[in-house]
């Protein structure tokens, strides 16, 4: 973080994660004295984002992140630099996933309790449900967006990164089909869609719930000369699109209608 004035109040402990717009720090706040973490994100404009505007959703709701304090700096050039800062809500469904699939491997028996898997699963349909009463859509609902905070035995999910997230309420404005992670992506966002509702997270939904039982994505997709198992790895569209739409058929059948 190299605005001056950030470094003062915050000092940064190791960054969380980042993304193509920006990154997220878990920092220490001088003013509070407590852990928080702190997302940094560029701005082309100035107007509110959808981002900013959702996490006011997430104040309301036990299960989305929602924003303690949006403040603006520049960098020396001149870049204006969004600054969010939001509790720390522990850490991802993912790694929590990736913990049981190891034990997994020595003890091929192992999951996840069933009532530590309803629970989870109850606070992320909350979650959504939230966002959906707003008509606002996640567009990249996947465990690595899902928080998990243990609190005295008893497991807290909260849905993060709004990034991505858009109100699909403006009948005839088009959306971009281009978005959410592919092994989470709907059917209709993989066809090329401009015209989805907020449904496209509940397919999204469905995937993240039977991976709380498998232990891994139910999609998991690759094209042959991509290595398996890791979204690091990023196809082209064209490539990509056309073997998850395969995966899905092997699952469900082709389209009926």
């Amino acid at each position: 973080m190299p605005n001056h004035s950030l470094s003062r109040r915050f000092s940064v402990i190791r960054v969380l994660g980042k993304g193509t717009f920006g990154k997220v720090f878990l920092v220490t706040d001088s003013v509070s004295g407590e852990t928080r973490a702190l997302k940094r994100t560029q701005k082309w404009r100035k107007k509110e984002s959808r981002e900013v505007l959702c996490l006011e959703i997430g104040k309301d709701s036990p299960n989305l992140i929602g924003a303690e304090e949006v403040f603006y700096t520049y960098t020396p050039s001149g870049f204006m630099v969004q600054n969010i800062l939001m509790e720390n809500a522990g850490y991802t469904l993912h790694r929590y996933l990736a913990s049981h699939l190891a034990l997994r491997k020595n003890d091929p028996a192992h999951k996840i309790q069933v009532s530590t898997a309803m629970s989870i699963a109850k606070q992320v349909c909350n979650g959504l449900f939230a966002l959906h009463r707003q008509g606002v859509a996640h567009r990249d609902l996947k465990p690595e967006n899902i928080l998990i905070k243990d609190h005295g035995g008893q497991i807290l999910a909260k849905i993060c990164d709004f990034g991505s997230s858009k109100a699909l309420t403006t009948q005839g404005c088009p959306s971009m089909p281009y978005i959410c992670s592919r092994w989470y992506r709907a059917p209709e966002l993989l066809l090329g869609s401009t015209t989805y509702t907020v449904a496209v997270d509940l397919w999204s939904l469905g995937c993240v719930l039977a991976e709380l039982i498998l232990l891994r994505p139910l999609l998991e997709c690759e094209p042959d000369n991509q290595k398996c198992g890791t979204q690091e790895q990023k196809p082209t569209r064209c490539l990509g699109e056309p073997f998850q739409i395969l995966k899905i058929s092997e699952l469900l059948g082709a389209p009926t209608t």
